[in-house]
């Protein structure tokens, strides 16, 4: 494992563990461990590209599912370890080139959060962060497939926080060992996406 990969992921697992209280809670504890036993050190960012991500958003003068791409591209390119995972019309797709944004398919069709996490689950990652903008098309299969996922799960809400869709997404982070960022179109939604992830290592 290179230098690079390594040291974000003794970080990732770190601060996952800071969210955890040892004793009170202790078998919620042990099974938090364990989603990070079997980890490999993959770290995706799921970014959802559903019709509602085409709708305009605070200040930033972009569509949500503008401000995601944009996102991506500025993130990995600092964070180069990083995976990029599309879901919305079509299958989940990873994004192979990151800095072409002609790789990203246009917002459309619903939210199949499940079919997303299905995909990265194989690659048993330490960290999964996911951009969306609203509820995914089955709520309970896609709690089934994060809660038998390794690592932790981050989300990024785009949207007013604690409408219906954010406290869900919510959920769900705690739920896996992560945390929850709400981004409501003020700043660049970058900064919610960097929040969550450990510094690059320095040259």
């Amino acid at each position: 494992m290179s230098s690079e990969i390594s040291s974000p992921l003794s970080e990732i697992i770190k601060k996952a563990a800071q969210n955890t209280k040892p004793g009170r809670h202790s078998a919620a504890t042990a099974a938090m461990r364990r989603r990070f036993e079997n980890a490999s050190s993959a770290v995706f960012l799921l970014i959802d590209v559903s019709s509602s991500m085409a709708s305009f958003i605070g200040n930033v003068g972009m569509t949500k599912y503008e401000a995601a791409v944009y996102a991506a591209r500025d993130v990995v390119r600092n964070m180069p370890y990083i995976r990029v995972v599309v879901f919305g019309l079509t299958h989940p797709n990873e994004v192979a080139e990151i800095t072409d944004l002609r790789n990203f398919p246009l917002p459309m069709g619903d939210t199949p959060l499940a079919e997303a996490l299905e995909m990265v689950a194989k690659s048993n990652p330490v960290k999964t962060i996911i951009i969306c903008d609203g509820e995914p098309n089955d709520r309970v299969r896609a709690e089934q497939v994060a809660d038998g996922m390794t690592g932790a799960i981050d989300t990024i809400y785009c949207g007013p926080e604690n409408s219906p869709s954010h406290l869900w997404l919510r959920s769900l982070a705690r739920r896996c060992a992560g945390r929850d960022v709400v981004w409501n179109g003020v700043g660049e939604l970058a900064g919610s996406v960097r929040l969550l992830l450990p510094a690059p290592e320095s040259a």
